[in-house]
């Protein structure tokens, strides 16, 4: 099966082409094609397919694309497709598939026609035609190819033997080239080996390339350094023994054109310095290259790699010096965060660790350092706008200060940031950041204002400025996490699952993509999944009282009910209905007397800032709070009605009271409905 440039089928040993029924069973095999282990489940295909339809709807119709699947591959005497009740798998001893080929380098050796040279935006040409029907699902998934891609050539280009060997570097960083026309240390990396294998005019070319790429992307020209290496290569006499002497440096995550604009800047100055061992420099230089591609993920930052001249760097833009010092097998590393217009220092941080087993430390490295760096440059931002007033603030900062406002689940203060999120324009690149908030508002604004009900217009007005969100920039982890909370509130299930996993996937080094993400999953099921998370995050200590309180709720939707009651105890009531969730879990753990306490108070306080029109008494509570969240698992929704009930908040006497729409019968956390 060929996805590079469409999609098609054809036997290999007769070259026959295999005619599939439709494009919705063509899309089928691209979904399998680009799950992990060719295998996906019939709810999650269903759901991406048929994504406006019910699931009884859309697994018949998923049912009637296999069947017409089968009798087409059945009539060539293959059968290529694995089915069970639950899932749809490929079948590996049966296909091949020309993107994973993509992963293999050594062909670049000796294939000249290979996609990796011979083709330009090869990812996006990936399923090509099919983004109608596979909406932002395709583009986040070529954005995961394309980040595995770049971490396999940049590894590659890392090890001595590529180091080495001036034709392979320059395969390697072609294809970098490939992918984004722009990079400038790619570029750079092709014209120096272009030029130590003696070929002047193709260093040349590159430059011109490049010059080309970045005046269409971006209206600039290349760098100092890059137009000093153009310099030297044209002026140094002919000959590659002259061009041996070339300063190395290693190949850079480059900016991508939509994070144009963004306020914020970061420059990266760890650059390598020279006559450092070569072990030493190895180590350096791959944890710069994993550290540049984890902060490239956040798309509110703009990505510019060091060294800079002071002058140019902007007002909002904080510069972070890594060094790296090693000694046999320990590593010792130094950051520092500055502000740029001020030069004050705004963290600091050292790490000490072993070499081994580099690879792993390293990703850990990134992860703690990506989530502090994120935590101090947000409150030295917010700080710095308390200063101002709210219109005089950048988009950035207007965000920033609404987000701010929000997560103080305070009335008063959500009037306040949804306007300012409204002030955000289209024209703004923090448009999409600003949609996404005000459908996080709409999500959250019954539990912000107890008594009020979640109602089909909020729940439709948060799909909507999600979509819009999504529409606007596909590849932001906000806008997929937010549109996954809109989906889950309207009881899409399967969909909503599918946007938690994009998000983490486009960002999992965001704390609260991380926790949010870990809550949603809890909600929707996937509990063993949720748990990963949780104990991921907690591997940095960097949690707020509101991501305890996140994590206080899935511990409870997980069935751990002494972690929850720990979790909402460090949070300090950050959230109102934290103490319910105390309460609920003390009383599933025979702690009644607490939890009756602990109940009855969080009864007076909400009858203080009840907005419902029947008293707040503790049946109208805990009719309220039983409705308030996407609970898929019923049998998790009657723990928490139990807990409440134990601890003195029992549901209405005449027993109305139902689970929330589209709550499923009982599942287990890793599968789907058991009975």
């Amino acid at each position: 099966m060929s996805l590079i440039g469409g999609f098609s089928a054809r036997l290999e040993t007769t070259k026959q082409i295999v005619d599939l029924p439709s494009r919705k069973s063509r899309a089928l095999l691209i979904v399998l094609a680009l799950s992990p282990d060719w295998r996906a489940t019939r709810e999650r295909i269903s759901g991406l397919l048929w994504p406006e339809a019910s699931p009884s709807h859309a697994q018949g119709s998923l049912r009637r694309e296999v069947w017409a699947l089968r009798a087409q591959f059945g009539s060539v005497g293959l059968m290529p497709l694995v089915t069970s009740r639950t899932h749809l798998a490929l079948d590996p001893f049966v296909c091949r598939i020309d993107v994973n080929e993509l992963f293999d380098l050594d062909q670049l050796r000796a294939n000249d026609a290979s996609p990796l040279l011979t083709r330009r935006y090869f990812i996006d040409e990936i399923a090509f035609g099919f983004e109608d029907i596979l909406s932002d699902w395709i583009y986040v998934r070529r954005q995961d190819l394309q980040n595995q891609l770049l971490e396999r050539l940049t590894r590659a280009l890392e090890q001595p033997e590529t180091a080495s060997d001036p034709r392979m570097c320059l395969r390697l960083a072609r294809v970098i080239l490939n992918i984004d026309p722009t990079n400038e240390s790619a570029c750079r990396m092709v014209m120096r080996n272009y030029a130590k294998l003696g070929n002047r005019a193709g260093a040349m070319r590159a430059y011109s390339e490049l010059w080309s790429a970045l005046d269409e992307a971006y209206d600039e020209e290349p760098s100092a350094r890059t137009q000093e290496l153009y310099i030297k290569i044209k002026t140094q006499p002919s000959g590659p023994d002259a061009l041996l002497a070339l300063p190395a440096e290693p190949v850079a995550a480059n900016r991508s054109a939509e994070a144009e604009g963004i306020a914020l800047t970061i420059f990266c100055s760890n650059q390598a310095e020279p006559g450092l061992p070569a072990r030493e420099n190895r180590i350096s230089n791959g944890l710069r290259q994993e550290f540049l591609a984890g902060l490239s993920k956040f798309r509110e930052w703009r990505i510019v790699t060091g060294p800079q001249e002071p002058s140019e760097a902007p007002p909002t833009a904080y510069t972070l010096d890594m060094s790296i010092t090693v000694d046999q097998d320990d590593a010792f590393i130094a950051f520092n965060l500055v502000e740029g217009f001020s030069s004050e220092l705004i963290w600091g941080e050292s790490i000490s660790c072993k070499t081994t087993n580099w690879s792993n430390i390293q990703q850990r490295i990134v992860r703690k350092i990506a989530i502090a760096l994120n935590l101090n440059i947000i409150s030295d931002r917010i700080f710095r706008a308390r200063q101002k007033e709210d219109l005089d603030l950048d988009s950035y900062d207007r965000w920033l200060r609404g987000e701010e406002l929000f997560f103080t689940y305070n009335g008063a203060n959500w009037q306040r940031a949804e306007q300012l999120f409204e002030t955000i324009s289209p024209g703004s690149p923090m448009y999409g950041r600003a949609q996404s908030s005000l459908a996080q508002l709409e999500n959250s604004r019954h539990l912000v204002f107890p008594g009020l009900r979640r109602t089909p217009y909020t729940t439709a007005l948060a799909l909507e400025r999600s979509d819009r969100a999504v529409q606007f920039d596909p590849l932001d982890s906000r806008a997929q996490l937010c549109r996954a909370w809109s989906l889950a509130m309207s009881a899409a299930f399967d969909r909503a699952e599918i946007g938690y996993e994009a998000a983490l996937s486009l960002n999992g080094n965001d704390p609260w993509t991380q926790v949010s993400s870990a809550l949603g999953l809890a909600f929707v099921g996937r509990e063993s999944e949720a748990m990963r998370l949780i104990r991921r995050f907690l591997e940095n200590p960097a949690a707020s009282p509101v991501h305890l309180g996140y994590l206080a709720t899935a511990y409870f939707m997980c069935g751990a009910y002494a972690d929850c009651v720990a979790a909402t105890t460090a949070a300090d009531d950050a959230i109102q209905n934290l103490p319910a969730w105390r309460a609920a879990a003390l009383a599933l753990l025979g702690e009644t007397a607490p939890a009756a306490a602990i109940a009855a108070e969080y009864v007076h306080q909400t009858a203080g800032n009840w907005h419902a029109n029947v008293a707040p008494t503790s049946e109208a509570v805990a009719d309220w709070l039983l409705h308030c969240f996407p609970i898929r698992n019923q049998t998790r929704w009657a723990q928490l009605r139990d807990g409440l009930a134990m601890a003195g908040l029992p549901i209405v006497a005449d027993g109305s009271l139902s689970a929330p729409t589209g709550a499923s019968t009982p599942i287990d956390a890793d599968r789907g409905p058991t009975n």
